[in-house]
């Protein structure tokens, strides 16, 4: 059998003539997220990126969070807050700064910090190599929801608040009040915060269970219960006061949802660095006879029913369950011995930092002397909106629910669009009736909204529905869009009569 500790003994001799500080382990993951954020394939993929920037622009302008709907025409006036505002003004400011190079080199950033805070929290507990590991897991497990919204932003808020509650339960303390502003901004930015207020619960009662003495448990609920009643408290600080608290149950709770891609159930039927992840922890934990405390055992088993029901939700999993799960490891990897953060050393340490901070600008830099280019894709029917005169843009319009967002980023009021909570349940089901292309819903779609013209997908049912309906005509088709127009609104819009040609391309 291998002895592991003679093996570390000799493996730190052989390299002590290179040895430099365990944090160069956090500060290459700091270049590692930022480089893998800043060039993520899928970065803006998500529809909802551009009506997050268009909100943001909105709130520049007007200097005031809206109140009801600027955006749709369908529920324009009805009551709506941007709930994450915050993360939208950071977004559109840096879209003015930088276009969409400026929101990549945002979003990198907060990954790139989320990831120091993770790191420097897992050393408390973990040595170099097992750290090295789970970062690289966890950098490697989150590639796949790197999208340009207000979830990545909110990430160094997310970790910074789990490490700030795990490491007072370690020191056996309060949790401290630093963390009350973090929940602040947190509120403001995504609504993720919730989670975090719940996470008080458990870790609180986790602190009054291990407690020794009755005067002990008695302190820790004092302490405990004040800082949740003043988290609670910080996070009412938004436009939305105690709606704004119950805003993501409200969310959670809608029938709908499961019909939007990020609301899908996870994924397996290939192999993802999610699966590995998850495989792996239970892999080890297992073979190792790992005991993981009840409360915290139930917290991730929580976060992984909620990555395993809504795939929005495997960021929450892989930024929080290596932190509840980091003490049960280092217990069974090297018992009695503490991180790397009791021993940090010196030697190499600035020049470590220097060369972090060479190479995260090495990125930043020459990302943002060059633009970023939106093409098609799923998200943006670029070259179909393009097609539609100015006129007609003005006008009632019936729109793919991922085209919305693009829609609202160019200044033309939807029928709908990615704020699923403003349209509500019913108008959701009315929108999927439409889509499948059933005469009643179309007929009334036309009966009461009357749009003049159409921007969905090529594939959709109703793309055929309307194909050989009198008095419509296709205006413009490719690989990602179709815009469909009423004859009448498309001559008057171009000012020509019925007998001119066909302006079909496809």
């Amino acid at each position: 059998m291998i002895d592991i500790e003679a093996w570390r003994a000799r493996a730190a001799r052989r390299l002590a003539p290179f040895a430099v500080s365990p944090e160069l382990v956090s500060l290459a993951a700091v270049a590692i997220a930022f480089a893998g954020v800043v060039f993520a394939k899928n970065l803006f993929y998500d529809a909802d990126t551009y009506w997050h920037v268009a909100a943001g622009n909105w709130i520049l302008d007007h200097r005031a969070v809206p109140a009801v709907d600027p955006f749709s025409y369908t529920f324009r006036g009805r009551e709506w807050h941007a709930h994450e505002w915050l993360s939208e003004v950071f977004m559109a400011g840096a879209f003015r700064q930088g276009g969409w190079a400026g929101v990549a080199v945002l979003m990198a950033a907060a990954g790139a910090l989320a990831a120091w805070i993770m790191a420097q929290t897992l050393a408390r507990w973990l040595w170099v190599v097992p750290r090295a590991a789970v970062l690289g897991l966890v950098l490697a497990s989150v590639n796949t929801r790197l999208f340009a919204r207000p979830h990545i932003l909110s990430l160094p808020l997310a970790v910074a608040w789990t490490a700030g509650l795990l490491i007072a339960r370690d020191q056996n303390r309060r949790p401290s009040f630093w963390l009350l502003p973090v929940m602040l901004v947190w509120a403001n930015m995504h609504g993720g915060y919730f989670i975090g207020l719940l996470m008080i619960g458990p870790l609180a009662l986790e602190a009054v269970l291990a407690a020794r003495s009755w005067e002990a448990r008695r302190k820790a609920a004092f302490d405990w219960g004040l800082f949740g009643v003043l988290a609670v408290c910080a996070a009412l600080a938004t436009p939305l006061g105690f709606e704004g608290l119950l805003f993501p149950i409200q969310v959670q709770g809608m029938e709908t949802l499961r019909g939007i891609r990020e609301w899908l159930p996870a994924d397996f039927t290939r192999v993802t660095t999610l699966e590995v992840a998850i495989l792996g922890s239970l892999f080890f934990l297992l073979s190792r006879g790992t005991k993981v405390p009840v409360l915290r055992l139930g917290m991730v088993l929580a976060f992984l029913h909620l990555a395993l029901a809504h795939r929005r939700h495997e960021l929450l999993l892989m930024t929080t369950a290596p932190l509840l799960l980091a003490p049960a490891f280092a217990a069974a990897l090297q018992p009695g011995r503490p991180g790397d953060l009791a021993s940090m050393r010196t030697r190499g340490l600035w020049l470590g930092r220097a060369a972090a901070l060479a190479a995260v600008l090495g990125v930043a830099i020459p990302r943002l002397e060059e633009p970023i280019i939106r093409r098609d894709a799923v998200s943006a029917p670029i070259t179909a909106l393009s097609k539609v005169p100015e006129d007609l843009r003005r006008q009632p319009v019936f729109n793919h629910y991922d085209f919305g967002g693009y829609l609202i980023f160019k200044g033309v009021p939807t029928f709908i669009d990615g704020r699923a909570d403003l349209y509500g349940d019913e108008w959701m089901r009315r929108y999927f009736r439409i889509m499948r292309g059933e005469p009643k819903a179309v007929d009334e779609l036309l009966a009461k909204e009357k749009p003049v013209w159409m921007i969905i997908r090529s594939r959709d049912a109703l793309a055929r529905a309307m194909k050989d309906r009198p008095g419509w005509r296709t205006l413009h088709a490719d690989d990602w869009a179709v815009v469909l127009v009423d004859v009448g609104a498309l001559e008057r819009a171009q000012g020509r009569s019925t007998s001119a040609p066909s302006s079909t391309t496809r």
